[in-house]
């Protein structure tokens, strides 16, 4: 079950523009459409109502309905009076001189509350990236070494430091990864890489978080009506034009898609025989069943779609109102294509879930599990007996997406500070060795190969 956006926002409701008064309806309005809020009702909307997606477009539909998100996840279409009376309020019998709830939200209610649950989403999606990430990992066998802290403080980023301790955690006390320590000088790239992708998608996350949480301090109605009533001052400027959250979504979308295009790039390697040293495909009988062979399919298709779905929204144009509007930025195309691509990398990441959890099946090194990737793979079996092509793969998947899609991974083992990154580095902290020459990093760091 998706959570309603009174449970997932992480900023004062307050801070909205509607409950500052600056909008141009009716308090009674506003009442009405915060209690609908409240009540898990959002307005219903047209996915693709042109080629140019403009805001206006979406009028007609969010008017005259709203869309019910109920326990089950099933969606109830109400007209805009049962919505009304569902929060227990008279439908307004006047509506002169009042602008129209769907005007209303044209930018800020309409973008940002698909940005909101987008960010969330997000947030889950990352978190289960990196436990998903730590099973393949440890499958596979890796090198532990990618997550030394000393090593990734090399590059400054709150994120990659961030996911680095994250993955140290998730691991501890691996025996598989004591069995595997020195079979490899490095890694394939998807596997230690992860604390650098995964890092860079939080922090786009975050920079994400702090645009909307500015937008959501800011009006941005058009035309805005200040002062009082006796000495009215009307500003009709460009605040309804939703440029930063546009280029945000459009930034988050492209982050995710590449944390889930290598999430199955570790997917194949785990049914890849030549790689993984497990059974072609993860299958019980290899040779004679499929086992998740199509199952990687399908996750390469949704990262071929991602790609798709990744391209700019905010990049797209139109001229429109006779050369009156004759930029667009696409900011709730941007949000919905963002949508497009969080469902298809929650799907994938539930199928890495579900083959990482196979793979623990099929492992061949008899050697303990850290106790974080344990917890998971008892989670996952407490549910979904060993796929032995007994089935279809449909059920499974779906659960799998439902995992990733309705809530976060179970916490670390211990709490996971962010690692402290300074803001510069500064040429003086180098040492000379002589001759104005610096230290070669090979020198200032002996033995480190191999540890």
């Amino acid at each position: 079950m998706r959570l309603p956006l009174r449970q997932i926002c992480t900023w004062p409701r307050e801070h909205a523009t509607f409950s500052v008064c600056r909008s141009q309806i009716k308090a009674k309005r506003a009442q009405l459409l915060l209690a609908e809020r409240c009540s898990d009702q959002f307005g219903a909307i047209a996915s693709q109502p042109s080629r140019l997606r403009h805001r206006r477009e979406y009028a007609h539909r969010s008017f005259p309905c709203q869309v019910v998100i109920t326990g089950s996840g099933m969606h109830e279409c109400l007209t805009r009076r049962h919505a009304d009376e569902s929060v227990g309020a008279k439908p307004l019998a006047d509506r002169r001189h009042e602008r129209r709830p769907a005007e209303v939200e044209q930018v800020d209610d309409e973008q940002l509350r698909h940005t909101a649950k987008h960010v969330q989403r997000a947030h889950w999606l990352l978190d289960w990236a990196d436990a998903v990430a730590a099973m393949s990992f440890e499958n596979l066998g890796g090198q532990i070494a990618a997550f030394d802290a000393a090593s990734l403080a090399f590059r400054v980023s709150p994120g990659l430091a961030l996911v680095g301790a994250r993955m140290r955690a998730a691991l501890a006390g691996s025996g598989l990864l004591a069995a595997a320590l020195g079979r490899h000088t490095q890694d394939p790239l998807s596997m230690r890489t992860i604390p650098h992708v995964h890092g860079a998608a939080r922090d786009v996350l975050a920079a994400t978080e702090e645009v909307v949480n500015r937008e959501l301090a800011s009006t941005t109605d058009n035309p805005i009506v200040t002062g009082t009533p006796q000495e009215p001052r009307v500003y009709s400027q460009a605040h309804a034009v939703g440029a930063s959250i546009a280029l945000a979504m459009d930034s988050l979308a492209a982050a995710v898609a590449q944390v889930a295009a290598m999430a199955e790039r570790c997917l194949d390697r785990l049914v890849n025989p030549l790689v993984s040293g497990l059974p072609a495909f993860l299958a019980q009988a290899s040779g004679t069943r499929s086992g998740f062979m199509i199952a990687q399919y399908t996750a390469a298709s949704l990262v071929a779609q991602n790609r798709r779905e990744a391209a700019p929204a905010s990049l797209d144009g139109g001229v429109t109102s006779g050369l009156q509007e004759d930029h667009l930025c696409h900011a709730t195309p941007a949000a919905l294509t963002a949508h497009a691509v969080i469902e298809n990398s929650s799907r994938i990441l539930g199928i890495e879930l579900l083959a990482a959890t196979q793979a623990y099946d099929l492992q061949p090194v008899p050697a303990a599990r850290a106790s974080y990737t344990e917890g998971l793979y008892t989670q996952v079996r407490s549910v979904l007996p060993t796929y032995c092509d007994d089935r279809p793969l449909t059920d499974d998947m779906t659960l799998g997406f439902r995992m990733i899609a309705d809530g976060g991974p179970p916490p670390l083992p211990s709490p996971v500070p962010l690692p402290a990154t300074p803001g510069y580095w500064a040429a003086a902290t180098i040492e000379p060795v002589g001759n104005g020459t610096v230290a070669s990093a090979n020198d200032a760091l002996p033995g480190a190969v191999g540890n």
